[in-house]
């Protein structure tokens, strides 16, 4: 669908980091095959990605199979949250929500 209305050259992927080996590599040879014979030039071009790290508690990555029993502040959550670069890795603490 996307293909019809946009053309072959749009294409967005996301993904967090514990996707970058084989998944995204994946992806973008299944891209570059499926539209080889409509565009000539750059395969590198035809991808935009975003990705995103996760939430760790050591040694735990946090996601939805784990449960979370702390209880914050929506704000105290955000200001955490917003302390570092997205694409960098974020060590959840007590302490450092705390501190937020």
């Amino acid at each position: 669908m996307s293909a019809h209305y946009l053309t072959y050259t749009f294409d967005i992927h996301g993904g967090g980091m514990d996707l970058i080996l084989r998944h995204h590599e994946n992806e973008i040879a299944q891209r570059a095959i499926s539209v080889i014979g409509f565009i000539m030039g750059s395969l590198q071009q035809m991808v935009r990605k975003c990705q995103n790290h996760l939430v760790t508690s050591s040694p735990l990555v946090r996601s939805k199979a784990h449960t979370n029993p702390f209880v914050y502040h929506p704000l105290a959550l955000r200001y955490f949250l917003m302390g570092t670069h997205y694409r960098s890795p974020v060590n959840y603490s007590i302490e450092q929500i705390e501190i937020a």
